[in-house]
């Protein structure tokens, strides 16, 4: 069973906020902040990183999560993971797809951002 004490900023962040539209107080909190992110890709030798997916009433969620602890928990421990930044999320997200990003998506603080608000990260840390 999961324990959904926040173990890091971004979590407790995220329970805060719990609920609420996401504002760019909390944009910029992600965007700066770290995540583990499992790599699916066929050959982790490569530099290329290959996002989990999951598919909801027609949406597509890339899978995205505020540590290695909450990876586990969603069963992807297996994988390769590696920790970027949401402004580097948001920088390398596909300008031609609907995809939203679900950050922590089997948790109860977990987030559900938009396309466009993914790629806004790019740019809320002040270098994009």
């Amino acid at each position: 069973m999961s324990d959904d004490t926040p173990a890091t900023g971004l979590e407790a962040a995220l329970a805060a906020t719990a609920g609420q539209d996401i504002d760019d107080a909390l944009l910029l909190t992600l965007a700066v902040g770290e995540f583990a992110v499992p790599n699916m890709s066929a050959d982790p030798e490569r530099d290329e990183l290959t996002l989990p997916f999951i598919e909801r009433l027609g949406i597509r969620y890339a899978l995205v999560f505020t540590s290695r602890q909450r990876v586990e928990e969603f069963g992807l421990e297996s994988y390769e993971v590696v920790t970027m930044t949401g402004e580097l999320l948001g920088a390398a997200w596909p300008l031609d797809e609907d995809v939203w990003l679900a950050i922590d998506a089997a948790s109860d603080h977990g987030a559900m951002l938009s396309p466009e608000k993914v790629r806004s990260l790019r740019s809320m840390a002040g270098t994009g």
